[in-house]
């Protein structure tokens, strides 16, 4: 929860100083069956970027389902997942998990 939070906090501030995107929000389905959500869902315009938060050092399939979910979203552009660990990694196409560092630079150059 805490990590979670840290980005959460760490997107506000981004969107408050340099007003990169219009609005933040969250992304789950709701069509019945398991629940799936995406932590962040970052609007531009017509445009989305999904966020996905875990605090683990260890990259696992599991922490992208709700990035595979939401990919056929009208309008997402880009699906990243921040995490704790230490790699850089493109487990499937349009999906990118990054290290916090990374992260940091990813969403400076947003």
């Amino acid at each position: 929860a805490l990590f979670e939070g840290w980005v959460a906090q760490t997107l506000r501030a981004q969107q408050a100083y340099r007003e990169t995107f219009d609005d933040l929000t969250y992304w789950s389905t709701h069509d019945g069956g398991p629940r799936v959500e995406v932590d962040f869902l970052l609007r531009r315009g017509s445009e989305f970027v999904a966020i996905e938060a875990k605090s683990s050092d260890r990259f696992r399939p599991e922490f992208i389902q709700g990035l595979r979910a939401i990919g056929d979203l009208k309008g997402v552009k880009q699906r990243v997942l921040v995490y704790g660990g230490q790699e850089t990694l493109k487990p499937e196409a349009g999906i990118q998990v990054l290290p916090v560092p990374r992260f940091l630079k990813w969403l400076e150059n947003l």
